[in-house]
């Protein structure tokens, strides 16, 4: 359900950008569709599913035990919907997926979350999982 893919010097163009491996989830993450307005909380489309694909990634992090992870949440809002509300769903979705590999017995210290909302993310609803230090 996951893959621990490493990343390879100039795949980023700033510092910014740098992390050391991604965990690409081969079933992504879906949440349950929101309107532009609506109460911007995320929530799982299928939580057990959600649930199954997270619970890979703590055992990846149980092994790697000093990793840290960034989990990026991101929507495919269009850029003349671009507000405070765009980000404060994408910042849930990240804060969602937190809070889930938190149950799971990953240390809340460890992970960190961004809200990348439309274009500066990948503009898709999507969830970025990456490992900034080992």
């Amino acid at each position: 359900r996951i893959e621990l893919v490493m990343s390879q010097e100039g795949d980023f163009k700033t510092e910014a950008e740098a992390f050391e491996a991604k965990l690409h989830l081969k079933d992504p993450l879906e949440f349950k569709a929101v309107h532009h307005g609506d109460m911007s909380a995320a929530q799982f489309s299928n939580e057990a599913k959600a649930m199954e694909v997270l619970s890979d990634v703590a055992e990846v992090l149980k092994v790697y035990h000093s990793a840290s992870l960034l989990i990026e949440g991101h929507t495919a809002t269009p850029p003349e919907k671009m507000d405070k509300w765009a980000h404060d769903l994408a910042h849930s979705r990240a804060e969602k997926v937190k809070a889930a590999i938190v149950a799971l017995g990953v240390e809340a210290q460890r992970l960190g979350t961004v809200g990348l909302p439309g274009h500066l993310g990948s503009g898709k609803h999507d969830t970025v999982l990456k490992i900034t230090s080992f």
